[in-house]
């Protein structure tokens, strides 16, 4: 019987679909994610052999591994399916080394779980992309450095145990705090009450501003209710109407960071949730690769975008500037190339609706119009603005802006509704209903939701889509954030009301100002870590520094600089301060044979406290392991 090929998969949830498509003389199986990696127990990096890394296999990998390596043996060769980004190519390479393949295998790239698309990859076998190999493995090397080197000097120093620092988990934690910091900041310098005075129309609201200072805010109750006594008077005309044009673009498709917040504001799903229901919509084939940056898309699904809306809305709906993209040959080709690194959209335009649950269909609905929007032209906006006079306060008028849409371009797929609008002539008296000035209070900026935090870790560069989740739940797990509801301040709001009769009113209104609903919250041990951080290590929670990181990352990526060089200036650096800490400060390291291990500082430098043993550490640095060693030695 002939041999059949060996296909490996990350995740179990492609191996039916991916089974089906290519057919019985393939055998596809799955790792189910890593099975590699750094000892959990030790550095595992030689400092002195440009910072290599010593790789064991994870202990729940081990029974898979072997499995994998006897499947090996009796197929005639090996394709490493893995995903297409660094942490995929990384497993991929973890599969060649511990199946010891060499060079004997094939590596098969895809965008999405479908017949047309896998054998479209089955004709274009690759090798493995050692640079993204190598910027992972930075990566990692990275985390572990600052993660096992600061980790036991933070929990002995603060004498608090399990506590933990990360490269990126303690930039994302000083973004709490410091936002914390600024509430803190806009209540104590916030000012009193101010107040507001608005108009209703049958349909429209107007807001009231100062001429001179062009605001809408009035400073005292004293000077809102002489303005409203003014009003009772007063007749109102419209001294001006103002109108211009404007466009209201689409969005463009989604990345993973505007898919995981744009979910998060208009689903309420967390993080974790959104994730979840992601990779089962990819695995299931119906949608593309979800971890990406890119917000192209291919000529494929421009060409299938460009038929749904010339078929179902008109060929005006079609953005325009895409007919002559697609008819150039060159530019053609560029998107097919770019197509490997396409935005989350559909795998297929027609498919509107999903059988599957209500859950995943939401996420897809948001995906499928996100995609075909982004290729339709602009809606088309009348904006009128509307001054009216008010004939007893010349220091004072009153004014809105209306906007009507002439043509609904992209907003036809959310459902919009075009309407025509009732625009008051010049001169009009406009005859309000109700007017209205009441006591507001400034607000301090919100705490972070989980998209909030993800928008600004992207505006900033910090970290990446796949391992937020992570990073979130560590910071939750130690504690050192939690995500409640927050009691707002009680407050009193002071309302004066002129009806259509002209009656006055006066009233007080009971108000809440600052309340949140699950929001990220600092706890006291998560400002002692960011203190501790910022006093010692003030680069590792450098929003600049740590964006520049993500840079040398993706410049190892792109083959312009080599890891352990890009490695090689971090740990000069961070040596420098964990050396200035270690010289500073007692630090207990535990006990090691039922004695602790301490670290003071004497006469002539630092020294190790074992027992009735003094051993100097001059020219060390505070590492368990080595520490060990220098005891075993000096005991003999």
């Amino acid at each position: 019987m002939a041999k059949k090929i060996l296909v490996i998969i990350e995740s179990s949830g492609k191996k039916e679909k991916l089974n089906s498509i290519l057919g019985s003389n393939y055998v596809v199986e799955s790792s189910l994610g890593h099975i590699m990696d750094l000892h959990p127990n030790k550095m595992s990096i030689d400092f002195d052999n440009n910072f290599e890394p010593e790789y064991h296999i994870i202990d729940k990998s081990k029974k898979k591994v072997k499995e994998l390596i006897s499947l090996a043996k009796k197929c005639k060769n090996v394709i490493i399916a893995s995903d297409k980004d660094r942490e995929g190519e990384m497993i991929g390479w973890s599969y060649q080394q511990l199946l010891k393949l060499g060079d004997k295998y094939d590596r098969l790239v895809f965008n999405s779980v479908t017949k047309d698309e896998i054998m479209k990859a089955m004709n274009n076998l690759t090798k493995l992309d050692m640079l993204y190999v190598d910027s992972q493995k930075a990566r990692r090397i990275l985390d572990r450095i600052v993660g096992y080197k600061i980790s036991p000097v933070l929990t002995n120093i603060l004498g608090i145990k399990g506590m933990s620092a990360g490269r990126v988990q303690s930039v994302v934690l000083r973004l709490v705090c410091d936002r914390e910091e600024e509430i803190k900041n806009d209540i104590s310098s916030s000012k009193n009450s101010y107040f507001k005075i608005n108009a209703l129309t049958n349909i429209h609201k107007y807001n009231l501003f100062d001429k001179d200072l062009k605001n809408d805010k009035i400073e005292t109750y004293e000077l809102t209710e002489k303005i409203m006594k003014n009003l009772v008077k007063s007749k109102f005309y419209v001294k001006s109407v103002n109108s211009k044009e404007g466009l209201r673009k689409s969005s463009e498709p989604y990345t993973t960071y505007s898919i995981q917040q744009d979910v998060s504001t208009k689903l309420g799903y967390s993080l974790k949730k959104t994730n979840m229901i992601l990779q089962k919509l990819y695995e299931k084939g119906y949608i593309t690769y979800i971890r990406t940056d890119s917000t192209s898309l291919s000529t494929d699904i421009l060409k299938q975008c460009k038929i749904y809306i010339e078929d179902n809305y008109g060929t005006r709906y079609h953005k325009q500037s895409l007919d002559n993209l697609l008819k150039d040959s060159k530019v053609s080709a560029d998107l097919k190339i770019q197509g490997a690194h396409e935005a989350i959209r559909p795998v297929d335009i027609s498919i509107k609706n999903l059988d599957i649950d209500n859950e995943h269909n939401k996420i897809y609905d948001l995906i499928w119009k996100r995609t075909v929007a982004s290729q339709m032209e602009p809606a088309q906006i009348n904006i009128y603005d509307i001054i009216v006079s008010i004939s007893k306060d010349k220091n004072h008028y009153f004014k809105t802006v209306l906007e009507e849409i002439t043509f609904l371009g992209y907003l036809i797929i959310y459902d919009v509704i075009q309407e025509k609008i009732n625009i008051p002539e010049l001169n009009e008296e406009i005859l309000f209903n109700e007017i209205t000035g009441s006591e507001e209070y400034t607000k301090s900026v919100s705490r972070y939701t989980e998209s909030g935090l993800l928008k600004h870790m992207e505006k900033l560069g910090i970290g990446r889509p796949a391992t937020c989740p992570e990073i979130i739940n560590t910071l939750i797990k130690r504690k050192y954030v939690e995500i409640k509801d927050v009691e707002g301040t009680k407050k009193q709001s002071r309302i004066i009301k002129i009806d259509k009769k002209l009656d006055i009113t006066y009233l007080t209104k009971d108000i809440v100002i600052n309340n949140e609903k699950n929001k990220f919250c600092l706890t006291d041990v998560g400002v002692k870590v960011n203190e501790f951080m910022l006093k010692y290590f003030p680069d590792i929670v450098s929003y600049e520094m740590t964006a520049l990181m993500e840079t040398q990352l993706d410049k190892i990526a792109d083959g312009k600089i080599i890891w352990f060089d890009c490695i090689k200036d971090f740990w000069q650096n961070f040596n420098i301060s964990l050396k200035k800490i270690v010289l500073t400060e007692d630090v207990n390291l535990g006990k090691y044979m039922d004695k602790d291990i301490i670290i003071k500082n004497g006469k002539y430098g630092r020294y190790i406290a074992y027992g009735t043993l003094n051993i100097s550490l001059k020219g060390k640095t505070i590492d368990k392991s080595i520490i060990i060693d220098l005891i075993d030695k000096k005991k003999g």
